[in-house]
């Protein structure tokens, strides 16, 4: 059974375009191993990802965001189970909450301050999967 867990964050320390592309780069690697699939969608210091993949493997990736020391107040916000994949095209792709994307946040209802942990599962899910498309052809940020 598939599983898709949504969770938000708060960067520990300021994040630049070199610190999220090696992120990428590692979460990729690590994602591809494991047969995940996800989207990362970043802005400042406020971080959302949505995980894909089988229960076990889920689970443990998530006890690892847990303890990572890089960011704090990781919440979930949602886990469903699920037939298909969202982001199957990406072992972790990323949308940054750019100006461009912005407007994504904004078609479906929620400000465009990018604050995932202001955001309702229903929110959080109509601008995540826009994303995730535009995430899906980006390499690196």
């Amino acid at each position: 059974m598939l599983i898709q867990p949504i969770c938000a964050s708060t960067a520990t320390e300021p994040v630049n375009r070199e610190r999220v592309g090696v992120l990428l780069m590692e979460a990729r690697l690590r994602n591809d191993l494991r047969v995940l699939t996800g989207t990362l969608v970043f802005d400042h210091q406020c971080v959302l990802q949505v995980l894909e993949g089988e229960r076990q493997r889920v689970k443990q990736l998530f006890g690892r965001l847990v303890t990572d020391r890089r960011h704090s107040n990781l919440t979930l916000i949602s886990c469903a189970e699920i037939q298909n994949r969202s982001h199957a095209a990406c072992a972790m792709g990323f949308a940054s909450a750019s100006q461009a994307n912005k407007a994504a946040l904004l078609r479906h209802g929620t400000t465009s301050r990018f604050d995932p942990c202001g955001l309702s599962t229903a929110a959080t899910l109509a601008p995540i999967s826009e994303l995730s498309d535009i995430a899906a052809s980006v390499a690196a940020p």
